[in-house]
């Protein structure tokens, strides 16, 4: 691939924003509470624990309860319409949890001009906001954002940047996956001149109800979802079976996380050595251990070759290298932004804004996400 093909082509930043419980004990607890802004109780906010199925809605009296929840770390998020979203990071242990919200009235006014719905700009930006959101595989061709109006979309044809927010949560119907999705956009920018993007967020899952064979389809498409996944490498490695579950990992001796390499082509003739991920662990108890590398690591899932229409965009990250010792399969890059960062069993990880992904994890949107704790044997 010559490089202002490169250039052109590469897609795939993503700032993974997911937190979910780490089960470590037989144990179940409650986290409940109440939440109120300064006029009294809110009826009606959404809560959930992110990547999670725990969601409900405040009662009457502005309570909420998650009962058999296990122990572990969870993000709680609370949202209402017209206030700002509540989002409080915690460890579980071996106590119920009460946390009592108070919600603040949203103040925040974009500074540029945003084009809203009904506008034919707005449905141009809402069509470049779902390839880069949802993705561009037969999965997002099935998933539908069934409130739409409330994204605000702004593209400056200046640096030709595309920004989102939502001033509610997104719902989302994945039907090839059988998942209803609850996401807190947090922020989403996509870069149409470099062709990257980058965004955060916090997703709630709910299954969706079918026939037998919906659901056999279902827990078979979840399943392809799962497998090569980032949840996926991180459970292989925390339970250090990376090789038996299909991933091979390479160091690179130079990479700027963002395409550096893209468009100096710096990187296309470095040796890539493999490594010994358990250099990489240390075990911190029966539950988390820590992950640390200070090369990013080149990483190639072997049971799977890579989606055609991602390969028919020229966004493989295998086409840069020209060294025929690389295994063939999905290859990714994964960059950690901090010293370490704490993993478990389920394949959750913190703090996930410092884990980077680039190629064809990077490209693995909303439309592939699954549950944290996902089951291969039973889809759920």
């Amino acid at each position: 691939m010559n490089m202002k093909f490169a250039i052109q082509k590469f897609c795939g930043l993503m700032l993974f924003l997911l937190i979910s419980a780490t089960t470590f004990a037989q144990q179940t607890l409650t986290i409940g509470g109440t939440v109120s802004d300064d006029k009294g109780a809110i009826p009606g906010a959404t809560v959930f624990l992110t990547g999670t199925k725990f969601m409900m809605a405040t009662n009457a009296t502005g309570d909420f309860k998650f009962s058999k929840v296990p122990p572990g770390n969870y993000s709680l998020i609370v949202k209402m319409l017209g206030f700002e979203p509540f989002l409080k990071q915690m460890m579980v242990g071996d106590a119920n949890v009460t946390i009592n919200v108070l919600l603040k009235e949203s103040t925040s006014q974009l500074a540029e001009v945003v084009i809203r719905p009904n506008s034919k700009d707005w449905y141009k930006n809402l069509e470049l906001f779902k390839a880069q959101f949802l993705g561009e595989n037969d999965n997002a061709k099935q998933c539908k954002i069934m409130n739409a109006e409330v994204l605000a979309l702004n593209y400056d044809k200046d640096t030709r940047i595309l920004k989102a927010s939502a001033e509610d949560l997104l719902k989302i119907e994945n039907k090839a996956l059988g998942y209803r999705i609850t996401y807190l956009l947090v922020n989403f920018q996509f870069d149409t001149r470099k062709n990257t993007v980058v965004y955060q967020g916090y997703p709630s899952f709910e299954n969706m109800t079918g026939t037998t064979g919906e659901e056999a389809a279902w827990n078979e498409k979840r399943a392809g979802a799962y497998e090569g996944s980032i949840q996926h490498f991180i459970s292989s490695l925390y339970n250090n079976n990376t090789k038996q579950q299909g991933f091979v990992v390479y160091e690179l001796a130079k990479w700027t996380p963002g395409g550096s390499g893209y468009f100096t082509h710096a990187d296309s003739t470095v040796r890539k050595r493999r490594v010994e991920l358990d250099t990489m662990l240390t075990t911190m108890n029966q539950n988390y251990k820590k992950l640390g590398f200070n090369k990013p690591l080149f990483v190639v899932y072997l049971k799977k070759r890579e989606d055609t229409q991602y390969q028919a965009h020229g966004y493989s990250l295998s086409k840069l290298y020209q060294d025929k010792r690389l295994d063939d399969g999905q290859t990714s890059i994964i960059n950690l932004q901090a010293p370490t960062v704490i993993i478990d069993a389920k394949g959750a990880f913190y703090k996930p804004q410092d884990l980077f992904f680039e190629g064809y994890m990077g490209w693995q949107k909303v439309a592939n996400l699954t549950p944290f704790g996902f089951n291969l044997k039973t889809g759920g």
